[in-house]
This record gives structure tokens, C-alpha cells and sequence, in this order.
């Protein structure tokens, strides 16, 4: 269908405009001249016709310019749509009655038809502008994500005073000052003060957050106590709220895949109208009660194309879409692609990583083994968090913190870093080379790790991720962090389990702690020692016994896992990389969202359904009723009038029933 086509009609989210107040002004007014024309009708007296005519004219053309600019944009594109058939059916209507105006006379008139044409637009009107409002209920959850960005900020100048200047201004690396109740405009980390900050558009926690020195803090977030100085790291685009708003932005430019089938079908539907009522206009002239009558031909002709504009089958996905995505992005859940609505209903199999998503993702150092006695512990703890620096591992600021704790705050320049995803990470600190991941790491770079294989086990054992340093080719420390279960998880994971689906957790974790993490949610399939695209290889192995997966990870070496299976889904509080690479984004980072954004695509898909059910069942039976077909048998058959009335309530049943989706609760995760 042509842009114009139905489910086109509520404008974009992405630079969509508030309704058109003059939308609502053409609605009302068309209504106005609508009524007297109803009740004049029924009086069913010939004088009246001259003020039917002129009220009709003034609703047609007065009020029905955004109809019949859409039907003009349809003919010169030469792909006929709904707004085809509405202006042709006006038109038929109208046409009809003026006609009749002229060549009736007391004793044979029968009645005009005036109402049916300027009820069907009245109608047609009120449908715009219940879709503009369903838009807007989307557009206003951007509005408020986009109100957090604040216009200034204060500029940290050594030596003068704070400058104000422009967010747009703002550059890496500049030290901006945020005092208290106002909102932080850049993504950054603290480097002076501290506060406690309202971060309730990302987190949906209404407690404020206690922020110090080294904390990473959000665009749009509010400070609310304390002042503070850091330093930015994100700025424009690249901040986390930039994402959010560009993610539902373009998302309602997207289709589901049944609203390309709906696109196909409709493509053909319009034209197959044009050729039924002329059909049905045929048949009544050859075979009707009075053959020859052009009157008794044309009126079921013109109550077929009234009847059968294709408005509910237009609307039924993406008004269902609109509102559903809506609800989503309150709720802290990011469909970046519409195609992942439908696939969700159809997972089951779920494949969770376990740290940062099953696991809070702050791990803490809990114990650590100096095994080269003639080594200072503080010297070996520097060289260890200066390499950890560099890493975007949520081990690193475990590993961070504890050195803080202990007092080492000043950190030596890195040399040569690398990073090998699901292994470890390299370095020169101080002119020593350092390695720092698992056992088989060190094994690969050479590094013998017999004589202290017992010692990491006993470590393991007690649930604790071991973590294996390295100095010049000799093994010298062991960290012990440990994670602890996210609170919603166990509820999270007994929801799924009653649902029916296959869970599985695949870490890149050592074994040990895997199979603890597992047996305390009660998962009982689980692979650990992961390397990056052992865990798409995981995910594709269930795949090929024909299950559709999903997988639920946060960090850089799931992006392989997310990109392999069927539905990605990231955690807002991870990665970049991660994120780019899922189909789903939970934005606050809460698991509970998991679930509800599973109900919530089976509830979307459900009202789609229902829709489509609707409006094939409202043309399977309105078109043939509208033609006559029922006429011989039960003598049932529709004035345009009706025909009009009857299609625009079937667009608003459509409208009214999706945005039920607003307004009704998740299954409970227990």
C-alpha cells in the first residue's frame, strides 16, 4: 500500500508533531453540519433537500480537506487505498443525491442520501483523530525522556569561575559542576564530591542513589543533594538517554511481519471492491425487482464501496503496535525491532548469561592469595587495578573497589593492553608484563598453573570466580569475587518454568560456579567455561533440534550469543555492544521486565489477532450484505447510510479494543 494508506494514517513518532488541533476543528465541524442532515433525513420530506445539499457540501468540502488530499495523493501514484474508496464512495453518495434533487418529485421520492456522505466522513474524521491520539500517547513518553535533557551546563574552569554554556557545547573530558536539583547533562564519572541522585527514568527505583567519587552518572538524572564534579565521558547521541529516545523513535517505522501480509493483502483488496460493486451494480440492473432502473443498480454499488473501506484491517496491527510499544517503553522495555513482538510469543527455549543478568553484576572481592611471598601485596594490588582500568569486565570494578579499600588510589600508566573476550586481558604496568583471566588463558600464554590448581578449587568451591594474575610469566595471586543472585531472579525463573520453557545458563565462568548458580535457581541445564562464540555455538546446537531461542546477556562477549540467537535480549545496564546487538533492550536493567516483556508481546500479538479477526469477519460478511446477496432469502440489505455507519464503527472497535493494552496488568511473576 501507498504511504497513505490506512495504517499510515497516525503520523510517525520520529519528528511527529502534536495532533493538529485543526484535525479535531474539521472533526467538529463536520459533525455540526452532520446532525441537521440526520434529522432532516428522517423527516424524509422533499423540501428539505436544499438544506441537506448546502449542510452536505459545507461537511464534503469544507471540512473533508485532509481526506481528499490523501485520496488525490492515492490516484496520481496510481495505488488505490482506502482513501480511494472513502472519497469514491463520498463522492457516489453525494453525486446521487444531487441527482435525485433534481429528477424527484413529491409523489415518487424516496429520499436522499446525503447523510450517508457526510456521516461516513464525520465518522472517517473522529477515526483520524482517536489514531493521532493513540500516537501521541507514544510521542508523550519521548516528550518526557527528551524534558530530562537539561539546555545548560556549568563548565569547570581551573583558575576562573564557572562558565554556563550550551549541552550542546559540551565536549570528552570536560569538567562540569552539578549543584543541587539539577539534572546532569552528559554521561560521566565523578571526580569530585558527592550526592545522591534521582535515577528513576532508568532504574524505576524511586530511592535516590548514593553517588562518590569514581561513580558513573546518567544524562537526565537528577542530583538532589550534595554537589559534585565530573568529568564527561558520553556526550550528544552517545549518551544512554539519546539511545532510549532514538530506540523508540525509530521504532515506529517498522512492521511486524503480519503487517506485511495485512500490506499484501489489502494491496489487492482495494481494486477487488472497485470490480465487485461495479459487479453488483450490473447485477442489479439486469436482474433487480425493476431491470433497467439505473437508481435500483447504483445505490447497492455505491453501499458496497462505503461498506468495504479496508479502515479496520489498516489499523488492526499498527494501532495495536503504537499503543503496545507505549506501554513497553514505560515499562522499561525497548523493542529496537517490531519483528521481535512476534517472535517472542514463539520462544521456548531461554538461554541466560549469569554475570550482570542472573547476578547483580557488582561483584565483590571477597578473598585474595599473594603466592610469592618475597612480593609486596599493595605494590601487586596496584599493578592489578591499574590493568583492570582498562577493562570494561564487571569483574574490573570489583577488582577496583577492593584496591580503593584498601587505600591505593594512585594507579600506574598501561602499556600494550589487550583484551581477549572470555579469557582475560594483558598489559605492561611498570615494565612488567601482567596477565590477568582464567586458568586457560594463562595456559595458552605458557604460564604453568599446576601447583596452584588446588588452592583456586578450594576458592571455587565456596562459589567464588577466581580470578589468575600473572606477573612475567609466573603465576603470583589469586582474587576471589563473588556475585550475588538478583532478588527477582528466583521469581523470574519459576514464571518461565511454569510457562513451560526450556532454561539453560551459560557462562563463561568457571564450571564450579556456574552449577552453583544454576542449583540455587533451580536451573538444571547449564554450560560454564564459555568462551564468546562457544555460547552462539550453544545456541545454535538447540536451534538445530528446531527450538526457537532466546538469549539474556549484558556484556561484550555475549555479543555473538545475541547476534546467533532467534531473539537478543540485552540488559540496559551493559554494554554498548551488547545493546547494539539484541533486539530488546531492558532499559532499567530489571529481570522482572524479562517476563513482563514476554507477557506483554503475547498480549500485542493477541490484540492484533483480534483485530484482524474483526475487521476480515466485518468484510466477509458487510460487503455481501451491502451488495444484496441476503435480499432474496431474507430481504436484508444496506442503505449507504448504514453501509457508511457501519464501516467507521468497525475502525473504532479496532482503535477502542487496542488501546486496551494500556490499561491491563501482567501476570503476576510468581
Amino acid at each position: 500500500m501507498s504511504k497513505e494508506s490506512c495504517h499510515h494514517c497516525a503520523p510517525s513518532i520520529k519528528n511527529k508533531p502534536a495532533p493538529e488541533p485543526s484535525l479535531r476543528v474539521q472533526f467538529w465541524g463536520s459533525l455540526l453540519c452532520t446532525v441537521p442532515v440526520a434529522w432532516l433525513a428522517m423527516k424524509n420530506h422533499l423540501g428539505h433537500g436544499a438544506i441537506q445539499w448546502g449542510l452536505t457540501s459545507v461537511s464534503l468540502f469544507g471540512f473533508g480537506g485532509p481526506i481528499w488530499k490523501k485520496a488525490w495523493v492515492s490516484v496520481k501514484a496510481l495505488k488505490p487505498n482506502m482513501f480511494t474508496l472513502i472519497a469514491v464512495g463520498l463522492l457516489s453518495a453525494y453525486g446521487l443525491s444531487v441527482w435525485l434533487f433534481f429528477h424527484s418529485d413529491a409523489s415518487g421520492f424516496m429520499g436522499f442520501y446525503f447523510e450517508g456522505a457526510t456521516m461516513l466522513l464525520s465518522m472517517v474524521l473522529l477515526g483520524q483523530v482517536l489514531e493521532a491520539k493513540a500516537g501521541d500517547n507514544t510521542q508523550q513518553a519521548l516528550d518526557q525522556l527528551t524534558e530530562l535533557i537539561p539546555s545548560k551546563a556549568r563548565l569547570v574552569v581551573e583558575g576562573s569561575p564557572d562558565q554556563e554554556i550550551a549541552v550542546e557545547a559540551i565536549q570528552l573530558g570536560n569538567h562540569l559542576r552539578v549543584l543541587p536539583g539539577t539534572q546532569i547533562p552528559v554521561d560521566g564519572r565523578i571526580v569530585d564530591g558527592a550526592s545522591a541522585v534521582d535515577e528513576s527514568w532508568m532504574t524505576g527505583e524511586s530511592q535516590p542513589i548514593e553517588k562518590k567519587v569514581g561513580d558513573f552518572v546518567l544524562a537526565g538524572t537528577l542530583n538532589q543533594l550534595g554537589s559534585f564534579v565530573f568529568v564527561a565521558e558520553k556526550t550528544g547521541t552517545q549518551t544512554l538517554l539519546a539511545h532510549v529516545i532514538d530506540w523508540v523513535a525509530e521504532l515506529q517505522a517498522q512492521k511486524v511481519p503480519i503487517q506485511k501480509l495485512v500490506d499484501r493483502i489489502s494491496a489487492v483488496f482495494t481494486p477487488l471492491v472497485f470490480v465487485f460493486a461495479a459487479i453488483t451494480g450490473l447485477v442489479w440492473w439486469i436482474f433487480g425487482s425493476e431491470p433497467g432502473n439505473p437508481l435500483q443498480a447504483i445505490v447497492p454499488a455505491i453501499s458496497v464501496l462505503m461498506v468495504a473501506c479496508p479502515c479496520a484491517l489498516g489499523l488492526a496491527t499498527p494501532i495495536a503496535i503504537l499503543v503496545g510499544t507505549a506501554r513497553a517503553a514505560r515499562s522499561g522495555i525497548l523493542f529496537r525491532n517490531l519483528e521481535s513482538v512476534q517472535i517472542f510469543e514463539k520462544i521456548d527455549t531461554i538461554v541466560f548469561d549469569k554475570t550482570g543478568t542472573l547476578t547483580q553484576g557488582r561483584p565483590q572481592v571477597v578473598s585474595s592469595q599473594l603466592l610469592d611471598k618475597n612480593l609486596d601485596t599493595r605494590v601487586v594490588w596496584r599493578q592489578v587495578a591499574s590493568l583492570e582500568r582498562a577493562s570494561e569486565h564487571p569483574l574490573a570494578s570489583a577488582v577496583l573497589d577492593a584496591a580503593g579499600n584498601q587505600g591505593i588510589s594512585q594507579l600506574d600508566a598501561v602499556e600494550n593492553f589487550r583484551s581477549f573476550p572470555g579469557l582475560g586481558i594483558t598489559g605492561s604496568v611498570g615494565g612488567q608484563t601482567l596477565l590477568i583471566g582464567n586458568p586457560a588463558f594463562l595456559k595458552d600464554q605458557g604460564i604453568a598453573t599446576e601447583e596452584v590448581l588446588s588452592r583456586a578449587r578450594s576458592l571455587e568451591d565456596q562459589g567464588q570466580t577466581v580470578l589468575w594474575v600473572a606477573i612475567e610469566k609466573r603465576c603470583v595471586f589469586l582474587i576471589g569475587v563473588q556475585d550475588q543472585i538478583r532478588p527477582e531472579a528466583p521469581s523470574m525463573i519459576r514464571a518461565f518454568k511454569h510457562r513451560g520453557l526450556k532454561l539453560l545458563l551459560a557462562s563463561g565462568d568457571q564450571p564450579s560456579v556456574t552449577q552453583k548458580i544454576a542449583t540455587q535457581l533451580e536451573i538444571s541445564e547449564w554450560e560454564g567455561g564459555l568462551l564468546p562464540h562457544q555460547k552462539a555455538e550453544t545456541i545454535r546446537r538447540l536451534q538445530s533440534q528446531g527450538r526457537t531461542v532466546c538469549f539474556l546477556g549484558d556484556g561484550i562477549n555475549d555479543a555473538p550469543a545475541l547476534t546467533q540467537a532467534d531473539l537478543g535480549i540485552a540488559m540496559g545496564t551493559g554494554t554498548d555492544i551488547a545493546r547494539q546487538s539484541a533486539s530488546i533492550t531492558l532499559i532499567k536493567g530489571n529481570l522482572s521486565a524479562l517476563f513482563n516483556a514476554f507477557e506483554l508481546s503475547r498480549l500485542m500479538m493477541r490484540n492484533i489477532r483480534q483485530n484482524l479477526f474483526w475487521a476480515f469477519s466485518y468484510n466477509l460478511v458487510g460487503i455481501p450484505l451491502a451488495a444484496g446477496a441476503f435480499y432474496p432469502i431474507w430481504g436484508l440489505k444496506l442503505t449507504p447510510v448504514f453501509s457508511s455507519m457501519a464501516m467507521t464503527i468497525s475502525s473504532l472497535l479496532v482503535v477502542g479494543n487496542s488501546l486496551r493494552l494500556r490499561f491491563q496488568k501482567f501476570r503476576n511473576a510468581e
